[in-house]
């Protein structure tokens, strides 16, 4: 009984031990195994051999100085090679940088997690690395002998990177194409990253291509308007031959969208003016960088023609784009109803759609404050004062008034030359009846006698002194819009507004109407431009700088009387 417990336990011992030697970790290098002369600049079949359930995959390395390398250090050949999917052989693509008499492969088995299992074995002596193998190099190993091998062919279109044809991006993902160069087979397609190391694989794919066919990967969960600039490319592993393609071209740098806003929140509304602010989204990812703007729009026009009114039928300035998710929108009409909305741009300049629309009425103008007068007295008895009580205005009551008395002195000027022009032809009216011979009309006391005609004219006609009369830039327009002067009189257009103005004559862009009517330039705030005008007649005219712009350009009219 005694040696039949003996003999079990030396059976169950020798089992165990026969379990883990069956089953241990190994890789071993196959060829280059010392001896080889490879040729610089050809593809050599790197082959090896594994074992153990946790290799999941190998990594190979080049070294020339004899030392073991470290966890994928620079002399990485190539990391990973996944087994038993990409098989025991690998095609080593060498160069002039290779060129050695002490070369040798290095290999160790990797976890699947890219743990090192330190399996490490290399080539039992050194090989050569030469420019040209038939050559033999003075003080070269005697073991070093010329080796011809066979590898298989590479796949017609291996040695041609993929062409990155297009990215779709959107709001938080992204679609990235590639054509397929490579010839009819099934292949495994990797979307790569550029790392600090090492490529990092992004996406898998097993697909069947044929040369054309598209590829396409989709990345996820992005964050909007981001530049996302690392490099992306594919490599493709061929499963027949065991050949991997060269990179693909890499995916330029590109933003992801915007979401159109959501919601306007409308602060500080005033007779006159309104802050509009986004609060859907919250924020605006890297707003300001690149060309990440916002863009407001007032889309409504002053419904009631208002004679006089500088925005009657118009549409309030609308913001153009700017860096700030807060605008102020001025020069609105009191007691008016009012939309806006706004749009995003990315940092591509790719523009979303306007959104966010809200509805605002201005209020009404504030009553006036009557200031109360106290009586004096004078002797003590109240004297009454007949005046009335005067009455202090807001400041924006001040501004209301300002614009509108700038109104009413351009339509008194322009109804002061329409009286001037009335008179003139009643004059010549006149003149037509009064051609009648010189002897029937003679003047008392005056010793020459002169048609009464004659003394007419000389009596009638008062010579006309040339002005200088003014057009107001404001607002986004020119004040009066329609001017009426006369020849000879020069206009002058005084900037009162923040946009640049630069008048010229019609048409856009040739200003062929009249060629010297152009400020050849654009007018800042405060500062004017002049020109006479000679010529009778109806001279459109623009502002240059928003036309140029492909905005709607302000215009106006100047009618020049005789």
């Amino acid at each position: 009984m005694f040696f039949h417990r003996i003999a079990f336990w030396l059976i169950i011992l020798s089992s165990l031990v026969f379990a883990k030697t069956a089953f241990a970790n190994s890789t071993t290098i196959v060829a280059p195994n010392g001896g080889e002369c490879i040729t610089a600049g050809s593809t050599y079949t790197i082959s090896f051999s594994w074992s153990g359930a946790d290799v999941g995959h190998i990594a190979l390395y080049y070294r020339t100085d004899g030392a073991q390398p470290t966890h994928l250090d620079s002399s990485v050949i190539k990391h990973p090679i996944n087994v038993p999917q990409q098989g025991t052989t690998w095609g080593w693509k060498t160069t002039s940088a290779h060129i050695s008499e002490t070369g040798r492969i290095w290999i160790d088995g990797h976890e699947a997690g890219h743990i090192s299992l330190s399996t490490w074995d290399s080539s039992n002596s050194n090989f050569a690395v030469r420019s040209n193998c038939a050559v033999a190099v003075a003080g070269a190993p005697a073991a070093v002998v010329s080796v011809a091998r066979s590898t298989p062919d590479r796949p017609s279109g291996f040695d041609t990177p993929a062409k990155f044809t297009e990215v779709i991006p959107n709001i938080s993902s992204a679609r990235l194409r590639f054509e397929s160069p490579w010839q009819k087979g099934e292949y495994r397609v990797r979307l790569l990253e550029e790392g600090d190391i090492e490529p990092r694989i992004l996406a898998t794919k097993d697909i069947f291509l044929k040369p054309g066919d598209i590829v396409e990967f989709s990345e996820k969960d992005l964050q909007p308007n981001t530049l996302y600039e690392r490099k992306r490319f594919l490599q493709v592993y061929d499963f027949t031959t065991g050949y991997e393609s060269v990179f693909s071209e890499p995916i330029l740098p590109y933003w992801t969208l915007l979401e159109e806003p959501q919601k306007l929140e409308a602060l500080n509304l005033t007779a006159t003016s309104v802050i509009l602010k986004i609060i859907e989204p919250k924020a605006v990812p890297n707003l300001s960088e690149a060309r990440t703007q916002i863009f407001f729009q007032n889309l409504t026009a002053v419904e009631e023609e208002i004679e006089g009114s500088a925005l009657a039928g118009k549409t309030a300035t609308t913001s153009g784009w700017i860096s700030n998710s807060v605008w102020t929108a001025t020069g609105l009409e009191p007691d008016t109803k009012y939309q806006f909305w706004a749009k995003f741009r990315n940092g591509a300049g790719i523009e979303t759609a306007f959104g966010g629309l809200i509805n605002i009425k201005t209020p009404p103008l504030p009553a006036a404050k009557p200031i109360p007068i106290v009586q004096p007295e004078v002797a003590g008895i109240s004297v009454p004062v007949e005046k009335k009580a005067e009455e202090t205005l807001t400041p924006e009551q001040e501004k209301y008034v300002k614009i509108q008395l700038e109104i009413i002195q351009n339509r008194i000027a322009f109804l002061e030359q329409t009286l001037r022009r009335l008179i003139e032809e009643r004059k010549k009216e006149k003149l037509a009846q009064l051609v009648l011979p010189i002897e029937e009309k003679k003047l008392e006391r005056i010793e020459e006698t002169k048609p009464l005609a004659t003394t007419t004219i000389e009596t009638a006609i008062i010579p006309r002194k040339p002005r200088v009369l003014t057009v107001i830039i404001e607002n986004g327009l020119f004040i009066p819009q329609v001017f009426e002067i006369n020849a000879g009189d020069t206009v002058r257009w005084l900037s009162k507004s923040d946009q640049p103005f630069w008048p010229a004559s019609d048409p856009h862009p040739t200003h062929t109407g009249i060629p010297s009517f152009d400020s050849l330039g654009d007018i800042l705030r405060g500062e004017s431009y002049r020109y006479k005008f000679r010529k009778v007649g109806s001279f459109p005219y623009h502002n240059h700088t928003q036309a140029k712009a492909d905005e709607e350009a302000a215009s106006g009219i100047i009618i020049v009387n005789p």
